[in-house]
């Protein structure tokens, strides 16, 4: 099955930015669809977000709980649950940091734009004081 980049970012639990830059590092594979606009196969996107087939599993009819609790199967459902959690915060940690270093060069531009405006507005003459003017200084 193939997905949207939004409609794949939705069902991971991630953001888009994040599916697009885990397509540029070759971490995730990309097709083009029938529109022209890149799809996610459903295989390869649970590779990388275990939580996706866990959603897929868990939408079980109501009647089927004991059975879940009886053959331990809500035990493996909590561990990809938990596997997904887990490499979520990481990708969140990932784009903190990344967040972090963005803002720590823009704060440099705006520092160096303010020294050189500072520079440009002082260079008007300063005025004599009143020795200097009665001396001739």
């Amino acid at each position: 099955m193939k997905l949207g980049i939004s409609e794949a970012a939705r069902r991971a639990g991630v953001g888009r930015q994040t599916l697009y830059r885990k397509i540029e590092s070759g971490a995730l594979s990309k097709e083009i669809g029938a529109e022209g606009k890149p799809v996610i196969d459903l295989s390869e996107l649970s590779r990388l977000y275990p939580q996706v087939v866990a959603a897929a599993t868990m939408r079980q009819p109501a009647s089927d709980t004991a059975d879940i609790q009886k053959t331990g199967r809500s035990d493996n459902l909590l561990q990809a649950e938990l596997a997904a959690a887990r490499h979520r915060i990481q990708e969140l940690e990932a784009d903190r940091t990344d967040l972090r270093a963005e803002r720590d060069k823009l704060l440099s531009v705006v520092q160096e734009q303010a020294t050189s405006m500072r520079l440009l507005t002082d260079q008007s003459p300063r005025k004599r004081g009143w020795l200097s003017r009665l001396i001739g200084r």
